[in-house]
């Protein structure tokens, strides 16, 4: 049998991740013209691609982009880690820092776009594949969480980076954010 104390943590616990996750959903929402505009460039998107990547739990909300917007948008659109030869190709006889930019030299042209979801913004493979969208001069945009890391330290007052949206929420519940924000534009699409 649980101890009183024992369970009153444990609810404080899920409680404060709950607080964290409405803080969330409370940033999303003060984005909704960004989320609105990231819609209609996606929307208008005939003739290009859609490239997106992440790492992780990140990698995870890539993917699922990908899959709610072929279907409900019917976009021409690639999650960059879904095809685990190719990245573990370049990972091993390139480096892991180059699994997006390598992936992108070949495959991406001008107006193209890549959207990168990071969690720390710190990911050097992200930092690379965000280096080499500009060089081949496609759209970005970033999702990412905790402090923002690098990401927001190198281009926070650029406009280098399209759509910039910085969810300043711990790991776990920047994923749940992430979420909404992939489901938001679905739901978009879908009306």
């Amino acid at each position: 049998m649980q101890r009183k104390g024992s369970n009153d943590t444990r609810i404080d616990r899920i409680t404060d991740y709950l607080n964290d996750s409405a803080r969330g959903i409370s940033q999303l929402r003060q984005n909704n013209l960004k989320i609105i505009e990231i819609f209609e460039l996606l929307k208008n998107n005939h003739n290009n691609h859609v490239f997106v990547c992440g790492n992780g739990g990140s990698s995870s909300s890539a993917s699922h982009l990908v899959n709610d917007l072929l279907i409900n948008g019917k976009i021409k659109i690639e999650c960059l880690s879904d095809n685990i030869s190719t990245v573990t190709a370049i990972a091993n006889d390139c480096s892991y820092d180059d699994i997006y930019s390598i992936q992108l030299e070949y495959l991406a042209i001008p107006n193209d776009i890549l959207i990168v979801f990071s969690g720390s913004g710190d990911s050097k493979n992200i930092l690379k594949a965000i280096d080499k969208a500009i060089e081949k001069k496609m759209r970005i945009i970033a999702m990412i969480g905790t402090n923002g890391g690098n990401i927001l330290k190198k281009y926070k007052d650029t406009v280098v980076i399209d759509y910039l949206i910085h969810i300043p929420i711990p790991m776990s519940n920047y994923e749940d954010a992430s979420v909404i924000f992939i489901h938001l534009l679905m739901d978009l699409f879908k009306k």
